[in-house]
């Protein structure tokens, strides 16, 4: 008999006793370890998974937070959740604050405002400040409006359309006119405005008869709606800067906030936040040109003119009697246009704040469509005949 088919079996009752305790101990212990490493937290950076809401299911769409946390592995672990509880908290809050859509139970926000023109409502605290940094940055008259809701929508269902080079302005003429009739509505006054008191901290949209037609033939081409106020390509920057206050305030500002449309918030805790890789378009394709440092206490926004993938939706090209164009969500609210004079556009700020962060958000934009470049803070570009040349 071959001695490896021997089966030796234990017998007596106190050597099978001693024997089912030990495999319980090794099976204990290897359940404990692996628990052990399941809920150990050394000191690191970690992904901030956000709660689900039923009432704005879509609040935390393309925004991503990661934080740098240390310690020991128990404080991590409620660093973590008290973290996740707080941001989706504040996010979701102001993401329904900032709407301008969508109404919501017990939120008074810029939906109230756009619901009940002619009238005047007294909003949040955060919704007025909001209001006010937006309109004084509208009435530079370079590019953005928060009037220009309406316009921003019609771009908004363009961009997505699986074909939206047949609708596009440049092929469309009845396309091409209501961006424009939109465009000269927006910076006339006679046609909309926006009224403020401070003491009370109420606003009043009003509308004119002319505007209002306008609306309804919209409707009927298009489906527009009647929001005219809409934070436009600034609203990432509130959301996310007041977010991020919040949890500065509660003792956590180690955080990194990423966004689908190109802002970078790195919290004033951080010492390095790594690197942001500089993109530009080339052959058509995305690819890297350069690096920049990120520190703590720094904004970065970028706008740019093509996708990061190919298909990514927002991003497309058309081309008309030998005239091209990168279509993007960079509107100009004077034009009523989609421009590509520069492919990219990166403003960085120090002092990251609210005010800070939406100074950015406008200054890549107003960059982006070809204005002035920005005073303050650093600010790098790429042109479309040059696209491996980082500029400045």
């Amino acid at each position: 008999m071959n001695r490896n088919d021997i089966t030796v079996e234990v017998k007596h009752p106190k050597l099978r006793t001693v024997a089912f305790f030990i495999a319980l101990a090794v099976a204990v212990c290897s359940f404990a370890g692996g628990i052990y490493f399941w809920v150990h937290n050394d000191p690191g950076w970690f992904d901030i998974g956000l709660d689900s809401n039923e009432t704005a299911p879509l609040y935390a769409d393309g925004v991503a937070l990661r934080f740098y946390l240390d310690g020991k592995s128990n404080d991590i672990r409620v660093a973590k959740t008290e973290i996740k509880k707080l941001c989706s908290e504040r996010l979701s809050r102001y993401y329904m604050l900032f709407d301008g859509a969508e109404m919501y139970p017990d939120v008074v926000n810029l939906a109230s405002v756009n619901q009940t023109p002619g009238a005047w409502v007294a909003l949040p605290d955060e919704v007025y400040e909001v209001l006010c940094d937006a309109w004084a940055k509208t009435q530079k008259h370079e590019g953005y409006s928060v009037l220009a809701g309406a316009l921003n929508e019609f771009w908004q269902t363009q961009l997505y359309l699986t074909d939206p080079q047949a609708t596009d302005p440049l092929l469309d003429p009845d396309a091409k006119k209501a961006c424009e009739a939109l465009a000269a509505a927006i910076n006339d006054p006679n046609e909309l405005n926006l009224e403020f008191r401070d003491a009370s901290k109420e606003v009043r949209l009003t509308k004119s008869a002319s505007y209002v037609k306008l609306e309804e033939e919209l409707a009927e081409a298009y489906g527009i709606s009647g929001a005219v106020l809409d934070l436009g390509l600034l609203k990432e920057s509130y959301l996310v800067a007041y977010t991020a206050q919040a949890l500065a305030d509660a003792g956590y500002d180690t955080g990194l906030f990423t966004t689908r449309g190109g802002l970078y918030y790195c919290m004033a805790g951080l010492d390095d936040a790594g690197t942001i890789d500089v993109m530009s378009y080339v052959d058509g394709e995305a690819g890297i040109i350069a690096e920049k440092p990120l520190a703590g206490g720094t904004v970065v926004s970028l706008r740019r003119a093509f996708p990061f993938e190919t298909g990514e939706f927002g991003y497309y090209a058309v081309t008309a009697d030998g005239e091209s164009a990168l279509r993007s969500p960079q509107v100009s609210a004077l034009t009523g246009d989609v421009p590509d004079e520069r492919l990219a556009v990166y403003v960085k700020r120090e002092n990251a704040d609210v005010l800070t962060a939406s100074d950015a958000a406008y200054d890549s934009l107003i960059a982006f469509l070809g204005g002035t470049l920005p005073e303050e803070g650093e600010c790098w570009y790429v042109l479309p005949d040059a696209p491996k040349t980082l500029l400045p």
